[in-house]
């Protein structure tokens, strides 16, 4: 896309007669594998106000949507931990430039799925292994998540158009890792994947179907930290990104981090915070392992189609130690 597309795109969504010129500071943040993603501030009556635009394809309009739903159902909340207000959601056709084209009449049109968010002052968290010192802050606001309430809405998994989740059970949610593969994995993604490396720890995961929680459901961001959380001060000053949000296990985002970060155990530091508000997890150990393995899963998936061979080999080597197959690893590369 280029940045004057952008730039009419945004001046848009701002209101009819919006001058375009007064959309200033536009910079194209690193791109995740999802969206290309801008910041940018508006002038009015000489305030400059900082926002945050994801570009998604068309075909993902459904979480620009779910993002919208989320964070006001944060906010309905009391908003137990900061998230960025979502300004406006638009649905646009952009032209598509090749590097070839850049500088011609460049390529077709496609349907782009365009949300607009408040931008919050701080920075990446990135590698939390490197700042032991926010640590607590983490833990606090990955288990402030557990307080939205959610009692509006059922089902659990991915959060659908209507706000429900798309399954009936955590077990089916969980089960839905190995929807798609022969879709989603493809070309040279499948110099790196493996299906028997899939196969062997689904079927690991499946051994622990029967300890899945039956209403221990919570909203579950699903992809907590690096570039999603913002640090101010020492704290958590925004959580971000909820285009993949949803119904599950509490579990979920904190045992994702241990899995990741296995310098800091997250896991004893959240045994250690549960106790301390006396709340006991029923079945925590396999449920705790159970929600490693599906972020293991997924990222078999993701890792493949991005090229990661070094990061794919890391996971697999990771969740053999888990399981008790394996020494310890180093750091995630």
């Amino acid at each position: 896309m280029k940045q004057s597309d952008v730039v009419e795109s945004l001046a848009a969504m701002f209101g009819s007669g919006f001058d375009v010129g007064g959309i200033t500071n536009l910079e194209l943040l690193p791109n995740g594998m999802v969206a290309s993603v801008y910041s940018f501030y508006v002038i009015r009556d000489g305030d400059a106000s900082g926002y945050i635009a994801r570009f998604l394809s068309g075909d993902r309009g459904e979480a620009a949507r779910r993002t919208k739903f989320v964070v006001d159902m944060i906010g309905q909340s009391g908003s137990p931990f900061p998230v960025a207000n979502v300004i406006g959601i638009a649905d646009v056709r952009m032209r598509e430039y090749t590097p070839v084209a850049e500088e011609g009449a460049g390529g077709g049109l496609v349907d782009i799925s365009v949300i607009v968010m408040e931008r919050l002052e701080g920075d990446p968290l990135e590698q939390i292994q490197d700042k032991p010192h926010l640590v607590p802050a983490v833990v606090a606001s990955m288990a402030a998540i557990r307080q939205v309430d959610v009692s509006s809405t059922s089902g659990w998994g991915a959060i659908g158009a209507d706000g429900n989740g798309n399954f009936d059970s955590w077990r089916d949610a969980l089960a839905s890792v190995s929807a798609g593969i022969d879709e989603f994995v493809t070309g040279d993604a499948r110099k790196i994947y493996r299906e028997e490396d899939f196969d062997y720890f689904y079927g690991r995961l499946a051994e622990y179907w029967e300890a899945m929680p039956a209403s221990d459901r919570s909203l579950v961001h699903a992809d907590w930290g690096w570039d999603n959380v913002l640090i101010l001060d020492g704290e958590v000053s925004a959580v971000v990104d909820w285009d993949g949000a949803l119904y599950g296990d509490p579990l979920l985002d904190p045992a994702r981090q241990d899995f990741y970060y296995p310098e800091i155990d997250f896991r004893s530091r959240f045994a250690e915070f549960y106790e301390q508000i006396g709340w006991s997890p029923e079945n925590f150990d396999e449920r705790w392992l159970a929600c490693q393995l599906w972020a293991m899963l997924n990222d078999l998936k993701w890792y493949s189609v991005a090229g990661w061979d070094e990061p794919y080999a890391w996971i697999k080597e990771r969740t053999r130690n888990l399981l008790g197959e394996g020494p310890a690893v180093g750091r995630h590369p």
